[in-house]
């Protein structure tokens, strides 16, 4: 009988033996996964800020938070490109905002700028201080998207598309698209539902834009990113998704395509040859 019991002693022992050891893994991969650090990719923690908060993202003392508060909606990439003394073309620096903004995979949310408004404000602000003569309005002026397109338009800084040869005219990298609703074939500047900066665009050899990139909040579950499926051969044509291109903005003039801004200058004499007609003939 003692060996008997000396066995089932032995084998009680070995079970022992068998949940220690298993206990003991356990807690060590449980430590190793404490001590690892988060990863690199994982999105900052969003922070809610009023619409009031948010008024000093365009006053002097965002400036001195761009950089310094990594929770703060304000924080920008460091710059590498401007455009002082023709270092870089905005179309440069808008690009490479945008790709920085893109690898911070910045959650969508309305309350800290992170929603398809609240982005292209980021973008606006961050190219504003690395390129002069770029307009914008203030966040509290113009907080959505369709407050935004009326806001362009009132300073003659937006065209309406209403074609996909419109798009090919008025498009530039750096200009901001207007969309409206997914589905929806028709509407005005109130109507506007989605927004996004050019960041990349490709032409044939007849100047036909087949496909452009863009940067822009995109909706709840998924980050601010660089899009490419923006292309011609689908339906809306050069659309976001199911999204019809509406309008098209130029926060610079230096974003204005060049026809456009000769078409500008011609309007422009003409109406300065009319005004001063009567003053001639009365010269004469």
């Amino acid at each position: 009988m003692l060996p008997a019991r000396s066995g089932v002693r032995l084998h009680a022992s070995q079970g022992q033996g068998l949940f220690i050891g298993l206990f003991a893994a356990i807690a060590s991969v449980g430590v190793a996964t404490a001590d690892t650090p988060p990863s690199p990719r994982a999105p900052r923690p969003a922070i809610e800020r009023t619409l009031e908060d948010l008024a000093v993202y365009h006053a002097p003392e965002a400036d001195d938070l761009l950089h310094s508060d990594a929770l703060s909606p304000l924080l920008e990439p460091a710059p590498v490109h401007a455009c002082d003394d023709g270092a870089a073309t905005i179309s440069e620096v808008v690009s490479e905002v945008a790709t920085g903004l893109h690898q911070r995979r910045i959650p969508y949310r309305s309350g800290n700028l992170a929603d398809c408004s609240g982005i292209a404000h980021r973008v606006l602000r961050a190219v504003a201080g690395r390129c002069e003569g770029v307009e914008r309005p203030s966040v509290v002026t113009a907080r959505r998207a369709k407050d935004l397109a009326r806001w362009y338009e009132r300073e003659e800084r937006l065209t309406r598309v209403s074609s996909v040869q419109d798009i090919d005219d008025a498009l530039t990298v750096g200009a901001v698209a207007f969309f409206l609703a997914p589905g929806k074939r028709s509407g005005g500047l109130d109507n506007v539902f989605h927004i996004g900066v050019v960041v990349d665009i490709e032409r044939d050899d007849a100047g036909r834009i087949q496909r452009y990139a863009m940067f822009h909040g995109r909706r709840p579950g998924f980050s601010a990113s660089i899009t490419q499926w923006h292309v011609r051969d689908r339906r809306p044509a050069l659309g976001n998704g199911s999204e019809r291109m509406v309008a098209v903005a130029w926060p610079s003039d230096a974003l204005r395509p060049p026809h456009l801004v000769e078409d500008a200058a011609l309007v422009g004499d003409a109406v300065a040859l009319e005004g001063n007609g009567p003053v001639l003939d009365g010269l004469l």
